[in-house]
């Protein structure tokens, strides 16, 4: 299991629509919104890198989602299952982002 807190850069007066296409994930739990309402603090509860990625490129489809920086990241559950030869550990990596002109 693999545990990310991010935040979700969105467009002016959009924050409503972002936390409800939010909620439609069972992996993403909304936290707040900063005052200036641009950005929404969520943590994803994934089962790996590649999930993460996967609801990331759905989530950045959206018009109003500007982009997702990841902060956090808990990978004790991953760990254990490492030392255990249960898991074989994927690199992680950023993948290259576009330019955006705001």
């Amino acid at each position: 299991m693999l545990i990310v807190g991010s935040v979700v850069n969105i467009i002016d007066d959009a924050e409503e629509k972002v936390v409800s296409i939010l909620k439609k994930y069972k992996e993403i739990e909304v936290y707040s919104i900063t005052d200036d309402r641009k950005r929404i603090i969520i943590v994803f509860e994934v089962k790996g890198e590649k999930e993460l990625e996967k609801i990331c490129e759905e989530l950045k489809s959206y018009d109003e989602i500007i982009d997702i920086g990841h902060h956090y990241c808990n990978f004790e559950e991953a760990i254990e299952g490492i030392e255990k030869g249960e898991i074989t550990p994927e690199v992680f990596r950023f993948k290259d982002r576009k330019k955006i002109n705001i």
